[in-house]
């Protein structure tokens, strides 16, 4: 879907100001790229602008799913604005309030490893939360259904194959043995048994540390729902424990299990998720600079392999 450019800080400028009445500081945050994203401060109180790069879609869907979390006790930015298309900038935007602190993914991140562990086990259990809530269909969650939230796909098995065989043969392209891609290949196809294809709830999508917010050690919440899907319930688990860059997935899980008893059966599954998402990510990327992401994605689907094929 084709992207339009970053609208100028001078219409931002013109409609934050307006929208807010009176003189707001207005810079772009960087970091991620689903949206485009603009810190707002106003009298000493922060906010964001986030803006939908793609014409004919709209936040409706994830102004939903924000709004539904925090009515269930989900620590999620609360959304003060949405427009399906602001009229001046043409596209879909929406305005959220501060999530206090800062993610557990910041270079400079100085806690202890008992404060670390805590947060990420309420995190563990707010996204528990998060994955209880069901939905329709599978995969990318549709933006242009505006009633409801349901995933692009009919079947479990059309999202989890859409992709795969592509992704399966971009694996070739890394410095991965002939043994590990088609033991990956295996362990895709007969991992897929154990996913509950009848059931399917909401998921964050790209659930990993820089998602996971804390404020003076204590955890905050969790931002950035720009990627939801319907699926399984233990995807985000997956995901998390492919992106682990500072061994927290037992922390998280025991915040998850606290909520929501897993089965050994579960833990399997998650680790099928996890290699899925590597695999899917590997597939993304394959054509990118090589860079340390590559390899730490690599090296994670090459320990995933070899951790499911000894559990089973």
């Amino acid at each position: 879907m084709k992207r339009s450019e970053v609208p100028s800080l001078a219409l931002l400028q013109q409609f934050a100001d307006e929208w807010f009445g009176k003189q707001v500081e207005l810079e772009r945050v960087t970091k991620g790229s689903s949206t485009y994203v603009f810190r707002m401060s106003v009298e000493h109180q922060t906010y964001y602008l986030r803006i939908l790069p793609e014409l004919d879609i709209s936040f409706e869907a994830e102004v939903n799913a924000l709004r539904l979390l925090k009515s269930k006790g989900v620590n999620v930015p609360n959304v003060i604005h949405y427009e399906r298309s602001n009229d001046s900038i043409g596209l879909s935007l929406m305005i959220t309030e501060e999530l206090l602190g800062q993610d557990l993914d910041m270079p400079d991140l100085v806690l202890e490893r008992d404060s670390i562990d805590s947060i990420l086990f309420h995190a563990g259990e707010q996204i528990a939360l998060v994955n209880q809530v069901k939905v329709d269909g599978f995969g990318e969650i549709d933006r242009a259904v505006l009633d409801k939230l349901t995933g692009e796909h009919a079947t479990m098995q059309a999202y989890y194959d859409h992709f795969l065989e592509h992704d399966l043969t971009a694996l070739h392209s890394y410095s991965l043995s002939e043994y590990t891609i088609n033991a990956a290949r295996r362990v895709l196809e007969e991992g897929f048994k154990l996913i509950n294809e009848q059931n399917s709830y909401l998921v964050h999508g790209d659930f990993d540390t820089s998602h996971i917010f804390h404020h003076n050690g204590a955890y905050s919440g969790i931002i950035d729902f720009g990627d939801i899907k319907a699926g399984s319930a233990l995807y985000d688990l997956g995901h998390f424990r492919t992106h682990d860059f500072i061994n927290g997935f037992e922390p998280l899980l025991a915040g998850y299990s606290n909520v929501k008893e897993l089965s050994e059966q579960d833990k399997l599954e998650i680790s099928v998720w996890a290699l899925f998402v590597s695999v899917r990510r590997l597939g993304m990327i394959h054509n990118r600079p090589r860079n340390f992401y590559h390899d730490h994605l690599a090296n994670a689907l090459e320990r995933i392999v070899d951790e499911i094929i000894i559990f089973r």
